[in-house]
């Protein structure tokens, strides 16, 4: 993961700002 962003198990990076709150 980056800062700004969170990347998810099925690696697929996206904005923290954007759907944050799901897998």
């Amino acid at each position: 993961a980056q800062i700004g962003q969170v990347a998810y198990s099925d690696g697929i990076k996206r904005e923290t700002g954007t759907k944050a709150s799901e897998e």
